[in-house]
């Protein structure tokens, strides 16, 4: 029996989880992990008022990112938040993924 010609593979439609920039997400993932080690994972979906809350956080730090991208130029897109010590345009991320997640479970349980 021959294999099967693997030229022509039924890709389309499927994720494409090569499109996401690995070294970036470590860094969000390293957000995701401080804030788990300080409070515990997930616990984003008991936090009352949650989406105002994140909202907020995420506002915080894109001000930070703007302020030092108008005091430093370009390189200040990769400025640290103070109590991470990681970049705020991790923060920022962690943020929309944690505001996605959030909508994401509030239209599954209706």
């Amino acid at each position: 029996m021959s294999e099967p010609d693997q030229t022509f593979h039924k890709d389309a439609g499927k994720p494409r989880w090569s499109l996401i920039p690995v070294r970036a997400l470590r860094t969000v993932l390293a957000v995701l992990e401080f804030g788990a080690k300080k409070y515990a994972a997930r616990s984003y979906l008991t936090v009352p008022q949650a989406r105002e809350r994140y909202t907020e956080s995420l506002m915080r730090h894109a001000m930070d990112v703007l302020e030092a991208v108008q005091e430093r130029g370009a390189e200040g897109v990769m400025v640290a938040d103070a109590e991470t010590g990681r970049p705020h345009v991790a923060h920022i991320v962690c943020d929309g993924l944690i505001l996605l997640d959030l909508a994401a479970e509030e239209a599954k349980n209706g």
